[in-house]
């Protein structure tokens, strides 16, 4: 069978399409058929060699797939919980093995694709909303990040359950609409000095309850300043740099609280739950998928140095 197959860590990434046995599944273990997977910024992170302590080498890539069991059925592979792709061989290859308690089926009429290409942003979206900044219908809140995947799905999540969302983005084009009772305001993404203004000004100069931050860098710091007192900042990533600067002051006076979101520091249970959610909002509509580009599992390769905007996607066949 085929596989896509990390020999080194190198940068750009260098993956390998190669042939290997077919795995066995053993005892309290699955036989899972690839179907779709979504090629996250983490498989690339860990393809480059920038996530500690990932190996040993060689190791099959993946940290996500949607895949089909010998009945039929069609189901997600929560693969955080194992290490799959990070630490053991991983999901993208012909055929693969699991657990049993990975496995989260796909409700019947959804698409394939697009479920590899959203349902773990949905995830992580909810815990990000609910869990951690626990807001609530008519609140508001700031999504950085707007048109990547995570930003999307949030935009999309808060604003069907009420949420009023100033959404800030480079790709304003590609920031959703509003999918129920809340509000949804693009704004464009610029200098991040730009920004409390533009928020403020979205908000009637009041500020936001909440703050949705995979961007870090200058833009941690703007979001305070763009912030109601008493608002919750989840801090999911660090796309535009690792420090931050931070008016203590600001922060004193508001009494604003930052939240770091480890992706990786979540239970089992949690991960079916929200799984189960995401999966549910796709049903509903309410979430949909910005796929950018579809490859083969032979072009894995071209799917790593793929520069399209939107998910990309990787079939098994």
């Amino acid at each position: 069978m085929r596989a896509v197959v990390l020999s080194e860590f190198t940068d750009p990434a260098s993956p390998q399409v190669v042939e290997r046995d077919e795995p066995v599944a053993g005892e309290g273990q699955v036989l899972v058929e690839l179907v779709s997977a979504d090629l996250q910024p983490l498989d690339r992170q860990i393809a480059r060699g920038g996530f500690p302590g990932a190996g040993p080498l060689p190791m099959i890539a993946g940290v996500s797939a949607v895949g089909r069991t010998a009945d039929g059925q069609l189901h997600v592979v929560l693969a955080e919980m194992t290490g799959m792709g990070l630490h053991r061989d991983g999901c993208f290859a012909e055929k693969f093995v699991c657990e049993p308690r990975q496995l989260v089926a796909v409700p019947d009429g959804l698409d394939p694709v697009s479920v590899a290409a959203v349902s773990n942003a949905g995830m992580h979206a909810r815990r990000a909303l609910f869990d951690v900044a626990n807001l609530w219908e008519t609140e508001s809140v700031l999504v950085l990040g707007a048109s990547g995947a995570f930003g999307r799905a949030a935009v999309q999540i808060a604003s069907a359950a009420g949420i009023n969302v100033v959404a800030a983005a480079r790709r304003v084009d590609a920031i959703p609409t509003a999918t129920g009772a809340g509000t949804v305001t693009p704004i464009a993404l610029g200098e991040p000095d730009d920004l409390p203004q533009h928020v403020l000004d979205a908000t009637n100069g009041e500020g936001v309850n909440a703050v949705i931050d995979p961007l870090g860098g200058a833009f941690t710091g703007a979001a305070i300043r763009s912030s109601a007192p008493d608002a919750i900042h989840v801090l999911a990533g660090n796309q535009a740099g690792a420090m931050a600067p931070i008016l203590v002051p600001m922060m004193l006076l508001r009494e604003h609280t930052i939240v770091g979101l480890n992706g990786f520091r979540i239970s089992e249970e949690e991960q079916h739950r929200l799984m189960e959610a995401s999966l549910a909002d796709q049903v509903s509509g309410v979430l949909t998928a910005d796929i950018g580009a579809v490859f083969g599992l032979g072009d894995a390769a071209q799917a790593y140095s793929s520069q399209d905007f939107g998910r990309v996607v990787l079939l098994g066949s």
